[in-house]
């Protein structure tokens, strides 16, 4: 069955050695500025900018170890001031800064540090091949869907750009064919849009 162009953003599989992930989800210092207008879902990558600040990376990763470096995590969550509801709230996306006038705390799985999580995620268009494996790849941002209380992540996985690159966000480890019961979202390896296995490339290692 070919796939469905339903992009759903980074989401957390399994730990390397198979086991359950065991770090926690707790409120990292990390902050959103009250007035960052860039809606932010679940499953988005998160930056930290030079203020200080996190926010979504609304675009491929720069070609530089700096800009790779600046990743902090996949966007879980966040708590902020809610002017609109009158009290502190716990929302699974960021609607922007118009209903707050106070940082948020973001709550994110974190990349740098524990680079063993491994995601499935969509293929922006081109569909991942079994000899792909093994190679970087960048991911490609589009703004997430707010669906009332709840968003959905535009983020995929930008199969043009798999390359033996020390300095792309993450690196191809499998194909969710190898996973997911065949005939179910995401395993037909032959159409467009099917789904990848990543791990974030903490260790800057080139691919093969």
């Amino acid at each position: 069955m070919a796939n469905t162009n339903s992009p759903f953003g980074l989401r957390l599989l399994q730990r390397q050695n198979d086991a359950t992930p065991s770090f926690g989800l707790n409120m990292d210092p990390a902050k959103i500025a009250q007035d960052n207008a860039t809606q932010i879902a679940k499953g988005d990558l998160c930056v930290r900018l030079n203020t200080g600040y996190v926010t979504a990376a609304v675009a491929a990763i720069a070609d530089t170890a700096a800009a790779k470096s600046a990743i902090i995590g996949v966007f879980m969550g966040c708590q902020y001031l809610s002017i609109s509801q009158g009290k502190r709230v716990v929302s699974p996306f960021w609607p922007g800064g118009a209903d707050t006038i106070q940082d948020a705390d973001c709550q994110f799985i974190p990349l740098s540090g524990f680079p063993n999580a491994r995601f499935v995620a969509q293929a922006l268009s081109t569909s991942f091949a079994f000899a792909d494996i093994g190679l970087n790849v960048n991911i490609a941002y589009a703004a997430p869907t707010i669906y009332g209380s709840w968003a959905k992540s535009g983020l995929t996985l930008d199969a043009s750009t798999l390359l033996a690159n020390v300095n792309l966000p993450f690196r191809l480890v499998g194909l969710w064919s190898q996973y997911a019961p065949t005939g179910q979202p995401g395993t037909d390896d032959a159409s467009n849009y099917n789904w990848g296995v990543v791990e974030f490339n903490g260790m800057n290692e080139t691919g093969i």
